[in-house]
């Protein structure tokens, strides 16, 4: 089963950006919000060098910082249920 979880904060641009994206492609996701929840934060911070840097994604528990628009849709392309090309 493929997964994606978008760790991220409700105020950033970037993972804004990333969850429109994976809305208009059709694929679903859990997203964790890390100002709400230290675990999270924790995580994405070991990840990161100690550092709260948003959106962390994994996709099938493989790991990207910040991907950039063009990377994220390369990523989810084989995912997607056709809503956008």
């Amino acid at each position: 089963m493929n997964t994606i979880i978008i760790y991220g904060t409700v105020w950033c641009a970037d993972c804004i950006t990333a969850k429109s994206i994976l809305d208009t492609y059709g694929i679903a996701y859990e997203f964790v919000n890390i100002d709400g929840d230290e675990e999270a934060a924790e995580k994405v911070m070991n990840l990161n060098g100690g550092r709260r840097v948003v959106p962390t994604i994994f996709i099938n528990e493989v790991a990207y910082t910040n991907p950039s628009q063009m990377k994220l849709i390369d990523l989810i392309k084989p995912f997607a249920r056709s809503k956008a090309s």
